[in-house]
């Protein structure tokens, strides 16, 4: 067969439905894989404890040697686990995808743009490399427990990395006093969540 008679079709897609296609496939991965993870004994333990015991944990968890700032906050939401799971179900692929946006600004030094096709590969790759390059995904992003200690618990530093980020490339912040206090909390928070750190 000659080469010439070989007819190659472009495929001509806009560059939004390329970069929504994506998002929409890695949110229902993400959402799948979450939904179907079972609750694990941690859950089981401290759905059964009472709340002075909760108190309790929070206690000794700030004041130990290695304090994590959001334990605090996984205690709290796994007393109700069967409601905390449904919410986290539906929230967790999209603090993932805020990570994904995060990485890629601090990476870039700017947004994604959706009009066009150059920031694609890079995104996919990102993407690629956040569900199949991370030790234990099924830790780490899928289950409540992990993914609230270190996905999740990743967000503080992340804002702090893109704010740093952003000025240092010397682009003015909008609001001076807001980025001070986001500063000031998530990096409070970055300090406290010492396994991501």
């Amino acid at each position: 067969m000659r080469s010439d008679s070989i007819i190659m079709t472009k495929i001509n897609i806009k560059p939004e439905k390329l970069y929504i296609s994506t998002i929409i496939i890695f949110i229902a991965i993400i959402l799948f894989f979450t939904a179907i993870y079972p609750q694990t004994m941690d859950e089981l333990r401290f759905s059964h404890d009472n709340f002075v015991d909760t108190f309790k944990q929070i206690k000794t968890t700030l004041t130990t040697d290695a304090p994590r700032f959001t334990v605090p906050f996984h205690i709290l939401l796994l007393r109700f686990p069967v409601f905390w799971k449904t919410l986290f179900t539906i929230l967790n692929p999209f603090v993932q995808l805020f990570i994904l946006f995060g990485v890629f600004f601090v990476v870039t030094g700017r947004k994604i743009n959706f009009k066009t096709k150059t920031d694609f590969y890079p995104f996919l790759l990102l993407i690629l490399m956040y569900l199949f390059l991370i030790p234990c995904p099924s830790n780490t992003i899928i289950w409540i427990g992990g993914s609230l200690v270190y996905s999740w618990g990743f967000v503080p530093p992340l804002i702090l990395l893109c704010l740093f980020r952003k000025t240092i490339d010397g682009k003015e912040l909008k609001s001076l006093v807001v980025s001070n206090f986001l500063m000031g909390l998530c990096g409070f928070s970055a300090g406290m969540s010492n396994e991501n750190t």
